[in-house]
């Protein structure tokens, strides 16, 4: 899809052929997370918030 801008910076077309036509599917898929150095510190902010979250529902 190509999109060119106008004279104003507010314009904006759709020279694309899809522009007027029907809406293709769009299939996005999420990248895999692969393990690394920074797991443990990621495992205790999770430990951490989880006890947030414990703390926070007990108070309430």
């Amino acid at each position: 899809m190509v999109k060119e801008f106008a004279d104003n910076p507010a314009e904006l077309t759709d020279t694309s052929p899809e522009a007027h036509g029907t809406v293709r599917p769009v299939t996005v898929t999420a990248p895999t997370v692969e393990p690394s150095a920074d797991q443990p510190l990621l495992d205790l902010l999770s430990g951490f918030i989880s006890e947030l979250r414990n703390a926070a529902s007990r108070s309430a």
